[in-house]
């Protein structure tokens, strides 16, 4: 009985439960994990997973855009400065994604205040009528859009004029 009791007490003393406490016992034996990026299955830094960082967050969807430009380089049928229209087209959708049919004349009138200057410069004006009367064919536009759209670029394109003949 003697010999349990010492052992038991030698126990304790080993664990020392009463300065410890049970929590940090239960820490200190614990096995330390290591996670991985879900796509670069690189190890993550613990003090990311402490502030709360999951790597499945992380999107990158660039590829889409690179394989639709690639997809877009493969047609034959289609004219350079076509090609470049639907790659600044199809870049800037997927930077700003158009929810709903309603939504397409905000996006167009938002689309040539933003690109006109490029569109100018690419002499890319005809490919964005075109682009305004496919979408006016198929009732997505109205007219007032497509003249509207069309005096944003051509009021940029005539100070980008006027600056060049000022220079």
């Amino acid at each position: 009985l003697r010999q349990a009791a010492a052992a038991a007490a030698e126990a304790a003393d080993e664990l020392k439960l009463g300065a410890i406490g049970l929590t940090t016992l239960t820490a200190m034996s614990r096995p330390t994990r290591q996670y991985y990026h879900a796509r670069t299955a690189q190890p993550i830094m613990p003090q990311l997973l402490a502030a709360g960082y999951d790597s499945d967050d992380d999107v990158d969807e660039g590829w889409r855009l690179d394989r639709a430009d690639a997809m877009l380089d493969d047609f034959e049928d289609v004219t350079l400065q076509e090609k470049a229209f639907m790659k600044l087209w199809n870049r800037w959708v997927f930077e700003k994604p158009i929810q709903a049919d309603r939504d397409l004349p905000r996006a167009v009138d938002a689309f040539a205040r933003e690109k006109a200057p490029e569109l100018h410069r690419a002499n890319l004006r005809h490919n964005f009528l075109l682009h305004l009367f496919h979408l006016w064919d198929n009732s997505l536009l109205a007219a007032a859009h497509v003249t509207a759209a069309l005096e944003i670029v051509d009021a940029a394109a005539a100070a980008a004029d006027a600056e060049g003949k000022a220079s």
